[in-house]
């Protein structure tokens, strides 16, 4: 009833088409469809019995067809897939995306590969291919193909560790604006189109070492990944100082780049980062900070103003170092919004002394210890999480979400329910890794408590609290009995003993608990939460 329609999606429900109401279903939706411009059928299973309808739709421009087992399908031998796979296809000439990711291509034979990516050609305005996860036994069909395709601007051969590219191929293809070639292998990149944007050489051990001696060709670069290569000290040294012709890089992820980290490394960085004023995202995971890094990147840091996301986990960088980074990072770069440190020794005190000298800020992602934590104090700020520093004045979010971010009873019982209870209306600790049931819920007042939603789904409570949780979940009990439940689970009886927990509680939240202390506050304390409920 929709013949106006010009996109339509069905991913990831794995249709079974060897049911019969499925595929009159699906046939009946298809055939209704000629206009169609968009078609995804992520993950449908025996697709060959809806191609022709397909075949028909001669307006389409994307096709997604990832993970649909078109190169092996028990019910249909290889040359019957491969001969209804053209016949489709060769239809589609409009075509300008084609996603193929997934699909078991490497089980074709050369000959039967070659007639597949000889289709390609016959698409005179494909722009994007997505070929990734295809084990190729040889690359010379695929390269043929590639190469009679002038028009392509977007190539994704990501897991295809198969795959030589030569360096014939870039000359064919002037237009190419993006190269994905995560985890590849026996790739080379001399001659590559200056036009190139964003460069993906994720595991690519190696082969990026003639790409960084001519840097200088990709002036255009906004975008370049090459992390977890681990290339040596020399061909470190030779990118970080070819940055300087990449003046428009906004992104520069370097994530367990480089298998030495010497202070001659570390200073060609901070050389090649004043060369890309424009940068707005660098990761320097799993580096080893020498002794001075940390002083020197921070006064770096002036040259990177658009700098917005700073991943620094796991460099074995002392907590002081830190804390002067982030201080020039509110000095320097007005757009920061999200720094990552797990893996350091940045203490909460330390998270605390620089949120108090940013009050003007915004908002602010703290990655730390697993957690998210927001900080800065703006009235307008939109946060599922935030450090709690005064009850009265920083107000709690309508909804907490705490999903797969808290980690562990300890983490739960540092949460200040009490503003919790006056403030949130929903409270998400789902997959949290809780054993048993927050003693702070019985803090809260079943008739005068502001929540109303709780999720504790997914969470591996042992003894009564498994039991209790397990009645809530199942709607046996709602939140003011899950509250009453939990008082009487942890010896709370009758509102005076509440009430005067929570006057207790509510002197420890202002003399400095809140979210984000969790670990301290439990090692600094010698008393059980049972026991101080």
């Amino acid at each position: 009833n929709m013949p106006n329609l010009r996109a339509l999606a069905i991913n990831g429900i794995f249709w079974n088409l060897q049911n019969g109401v499925w595929l009159d279903t699906l046939l009946k939706i298809l055939s209704s469809l000629p206009h169609l411009e968009l078609l995804s059928l992520d993950c449908t299973r025996h697709i060959f019995s809806v191609l022709k309808p397909i075949s028909q739709m001669t307006s389409l421009k994307l096709l997604n067809l990832r993970d649909c087992s078109l190169g092996k399908d028990v019910k249909l031998p290889a040359e019957e897939r491969l001969d209804q796979l053209l016949s489709c296809l060769s239809n589609l000439t409009s075509l300008q995306a084609l996603d193929l990711a997934n699909n078991e291509l490497e089980t074709l034979s050369d000959e039967q590969q070659s007639k597949l990516f000889g289709v390609f050609s016959q698409m005179p305005h494909l722009r994007h291919l997505n070929l990734g996860k295809a084990k190729f036994t040889s690359s010379q069909p695929l390269v043929s193909s590639l190469s009679q395709i002038p028009s392509l601007e977007t190539l994704l051969l990501h897991h295809c560790n198969s795959v030589d590219l030569g360096t014939k191929l870039w000359t064919s293809l002037p237009r190419l604006s993006t190269l994905n070639l995560y985890d590849g292998s026996r790739v080379s990149l001399a001659g590559v189109t200056p036009q190139l944007y964003s460069l993906n050489l994720h595991g690519v051990c190696g082969a990026g070492s003639q790409l960084f001696e001519k840097l200088s060709w990709l002036s255009n670069l906004v975008s370049l990944d090459v992390s977890a290569s681990f290339h040596s000290e020399m061909d470190a040294i030779t990118l970080f100082r070819g940055l300087s012709s990449c003046p428009h890089l906004r992104s520069l992820d370097l994530t367990t780049f480089v298998s030495s980290c010497t202070q001659e490394v570390f200073d060609a960085l901070l050389e090649g980062l004043r060369s890309v004023p424009l940068l707005e995202m660098l990761s320097l995971r799993k580096w080893k900070a020498t002794q001075s890094f940390g002083p020197a990147f921070a006064a770096t840091l002036q040259y990177l103003p658009a700098l917005r996301h700073l991943d620094l986990s796991f460099l074995g960088m002392p907590g002081a170092h830190l804390l002067e980074i982030l201080l020039a990072l509110e000095k320097y770069c007005p757009l920061f919004n999200r720094f990552e440190s797990p893996g350091n020794d940045l203490s909460y005190a330390q998270m605390l002394e620089w949120d108090g000298q940013c009050a003007d800020r915004d908002l602010v992602e703290l990655v730390q210890h697993g957690h998210y934590q927001i900080l800065g104090r703006h009235e307008q700020k939109r946060s599922l999480f935030q450090v709690v520093r005064d009850p009265h004045s920083s107000p709690l979010p309508a909804v907490l979400n705490y999903r797969y971010e808290l980690r562990g009873d300890q983490c739960a019982d540092a949460l200040p329910w009490l503003q919790i209870g006056r403030q949130c209306r929903e409270l998400d600790l789902c997959d949290c890794h809780l054993s048993r049931l927050p003693p702070g819920l019985a803090l809260l007042d079943p008739a005068s408590t502001s929540l109303l939603a709780l999720n504790l789904e997914q969470n591996p409570f042992v003894g009564p609290s498994r039991e209790i949780a397990q009645r809530y979940q199942s709607g046996e009990l709602d939140l003011p009995a899950l509250i009453a439940a939990v008082a009487s689970l942890y010896g709370v009886a009758g509102g005076a003993t509440i009430k005067a927990a929570a006057k207790g509680a509510d002197n420890a939240a202002t003399d400095g608990g809140g979210v984000g202390g969790g670990a301290n506050a439990s090692e600094e304390s010698s008393v059980g939460p049972e026991a101080e409920l």
